[in-house]
């Protein structure tokens, strides 16, 4: 591993640090992070100055952060100051003041290179081709829009959840006007015009975070993570009308720093949603640090965006945890193989190739805990979504795929907890997917770079699969004999090994 890099993001609300360790591309892995909520844009006018009590907040935050990056080794820091720095009279007195006083290299960054970031962000860690991305800040909201994994479009709103939050309550934006008012001021950004109906909107930030946090909670759904959970629109209007009518007691999911800000907020989210014609609300842990990152990390490429981001999230996994890469691609060339040598068996629909070519090549992951019930530790590794650029249910089928060993009982223990997360047949598509990723591991096991599936036929009753490898198969005959049982669980049919010569 490389660089050591700190990146400070100076919010209106909050202030965030993330220091990472940069490794070959597109790996890198977090080493420590921290957060404070500042509020700097409390009390800001526009073209006024920093309040006093939160520009004291803002510093204390960042010699705290500074003395982080000390004790971790950071090798580089990146800084930037977003909406409420940038609007403040003060705010370049205020960046050099945290260079004076923390040693931080903290610059104004504009909205425009503010919604790129955020961008690069979002579409290096989701799974994304085009829609419209919505960063909610404390003072500010920017929109992109994005097609073919490219930015598009921009624009940015004066309004956050801090300062909108302020707003309606000094009267300067009547309650009852208010969804009038952001209606109104989403329809005149250009970015927003001639969006076709019916892309994601991609939500960055804590007031989209929190929203999702909530609806979680509401559908008992706990164990989904945050990044790439999904909202439909019904379940956006449902959180955000509850909100804004004042029903906040007791709303599972939702913090005390956020409870004040939160309406305001989902007000926002809801009339950027109504006004891009958007399906579902994706919603992105990664934004403008992860941004910084990826700038840094694939700074070769114009523009730094991943171009597969299964791929490069699986090639992430496999260096962060020393496992062999050359395997891995092995097994996920013999993987395809198999789904093409016994697709009129498994019946799969072609959007479950990925699935079962992200499970074959992360067979092994639970070896880098160790040896003794690897298959369960490769579940607990993979299902938390730490490999980017799947759905969270192909998440969760790729995980048990993945970890599936042929044992029925086993897997139903692994899902256990997850069962309001499957759909008809997913025990099903497990199974299969697992018994070919399985295979594929097990046929490359003597001689990967030789071994060829060469086809399939047979009868629902018997599957012959034709193998070409050294010494006429011997070793692979064998290995496949190991998951026959296996097969026909999940089949319904026998396995018969074969080589050209048979």
């Amino acid at each position: 591993m490389g660089e050591v890099l700190g990146i400070i993001d100076a919010g209106s609300n909050s202030f965030r640090l993330c220091v990472v360790r940069l490794g070959p591309a597109p790996a890198w892995r977090v080493v420590d992070q921290a957060k404070a909520w500042v509020r700097l844009a409390e009390g800001l006018v526009p073209d006024g100055a920093l309040v006093p009590t939160a520009r004291r907040r803002g510093l204390e935050a960042l010699r705290g952060f500074a003395r982080i990056c000390e004790e971790r080794g950071v090798e580089h820091l990146m800084a930037v100051a977003t909406a409420a720095v940038r609007q403040a009279s003060d705010g370049e007195e205020f960046c050099a003041a945290a260079r004076a006083a923390a040693g931080v290299p903290l610059r104004v960054i504009s909205a425009a290179e503010e919604a790129e970031l955020s961008l690069l962000g979002a579409l290096n860690t989701l799974p994304a081709t085009e829609g419209v991305l919505l960063d909610v800040g404390g003072a500010s909201t920017e929109v992109v829009r994005f097609a073919g994994r490219r930015l598009t479009g921009s624009g940015s709103l004066p309004l956050g959840a801090l300062n909108l939050t302020e707003r309606l309550a000094d009267g300067a934006i009547p309650a009852a006007d208010l969804e009038g008012c952001l209606a109104e001021a989403f329809d005149a950004l250009p970015a927003l015009r001639g969006v076709p109906f019916g892309l994601p909107l991609v939500g960055v930030g804590g007031t989209v975070r929190t929203l999702a946090k909530i609806d979680r909670k509401v559908r008992r759904l706990e164990l989904l993570p945050l990044h790439n959970y999904r909202m439909s629109a019904g379940a956006l209007e449902e959180v955000v009308g509850r909100l804004t009518t004042g029903e906040r007691e007791g709303l599972p999911g939702l913090i005390p720093q956020r409870a004040g800000l939160i309406a305001a907020g989902g007000a926002l989210v809801r009339a950027a949603f109504r006004r891009a014609g958007a399906s579902e609300l994706w919603v992105s842990g990664a934004g403008l640090r992860e941004g910084l990152i990826y700038q840094r990390l694939l700074a070769g490429r114009r523009p730094p965006v991943l171009g597969d981001v299964l791929e490069a999230g699986v090639e992430s996994f496999l260096i962060l945890h020393g496992l062999d890469r050359r395997r891995s691609q092995q097994a996920v060339r013999l993987a395809g193989e198999l789904w093409d040598a016994l697709k009129p068996l498994h019946g799969l629909e072609d959007e479950w190739r990925r699935v079962l070519t992200a499970a074959a090549a992360l067979r092994e992951a639970g070896m880098a805990v160790g040896p003794y019930k690897e298959g369960r530790h490769t579940f607990q590794l993979l299902v938390d979504g730490t490999v980017r650029g799947l759905s969270q249910r192909e998440t969760l089928l790729m995980a048990a795929a993945a970890a599936y060993r042929g044992d029925p009982a086993e897997l139903k223990a692994l899902l256990a907890p997850y069962a309001r997360l499957l759909a008809d047949g997913d025990r099903r598509r497990i199974r299969r997917l697992g018994v070919m990723a399985s295979l594929a591991w097990s046929l490359g096991r003597y001689a990967p770079a030789a071994v060829r599936v060469l086809g399939g036929r047979g009868s629902p009753a018997a599957w012959h699969l034709t193998v070409a490898a050294p010494e006429d198969g011997v070793w692979e005959r064998r290995e496949a004999a190991g998951w026959e049982v296996a097969f026909r669980r999940a089949f319904q049919a026998t396995l018969i090994t074969e080589t050209p010569s048979d």
